[in-house]
């Protein structure tokens, strides 16, 4: 079974992991595309953090390295430049990692990085099913129970509202995603005004 499988009942209208203590230091990808990596370690910090209490700044430059196009692990994908989210599940489920930060430092230029051991080993990973767009249910309930979510999104600078720090992409056109976030709570009562 998994762990922490109490039913909740009380959900509250605003919930914010940080104020909790299980985040962990926010990162910066700079110019590289590997935000799917950042994602997935963000994740995965905050995750162990909630359920054990222990801290871990996991390595993002090793597993871009190690999952993209010039490791011998690695996909068809050019290292910085892009990702997405079965690589991280990829690199976890087999054990190439996680690894500590300290131990493959980030740059968004680098393309190779040494297989280490892994310092925990990953053997589950929930994925939250949608019906529709304000479903958010499961991710409330996956946050209040194990930390933080990963997801994509469309992201393009036109849809940032600069003065609310918001985002809303009202157009589907683009119809797909280019950007992995990290979801660590939510305000129910955030106006929509903010969007305008």
């Amino acid at each position: 079974g998994r762990l922490n499988e109490t039913e909740i009942t009380d959900v509250p209208d605003y919930y914010f992991l940080y104020n909790h203590g299980y985040l962990t230091e926010v990162k910066h990808q700079y110019d590289g595309g590997n935000c799917w990596a950042f994602t997935a370690m963000a994740v995965l910090e905050s995750c162990i953090k909630k359920i054990t209490g222990r801290d871990y700044d996991f390595s993002e430059e090793n597993i871009k390295n190690l999952m993209t196009l010039y490791s011998d692990y690695g996909w068809d994908s050019d290292t910085n430049d892009g990702g997405h989210e079965d690589m991280a599940f990829g690199y976890l489920t087999s054990w190439l990692g996680p690894i500590n930060d300290s131990d493959d430092l980030y740059s968004p230029m680098s393309v190779l990085s040494t297989v280490f051991n892994s310092i925990v080993h990953v053997q589950n990973i929930l994925f939250i099913k949608r019906e529709y767009y304000t479903d958010n249910d499961a991710i409330k309930d996956a946050i209040l129970r194990y930390g933080a979510v990963g997801t994509s999104m469309f992201y393009y600078d036109y849809y940032l509202n600069d003065e609310t720090n918001s985002y809303y992409c009202f157009d589907d056109y683009y119809g797909g995603t280019n950007h992995a976030v990290t979801i660590v709570g939510w305000d129910d009562n955030y106006s929509k005004d903010h969007y305008d």
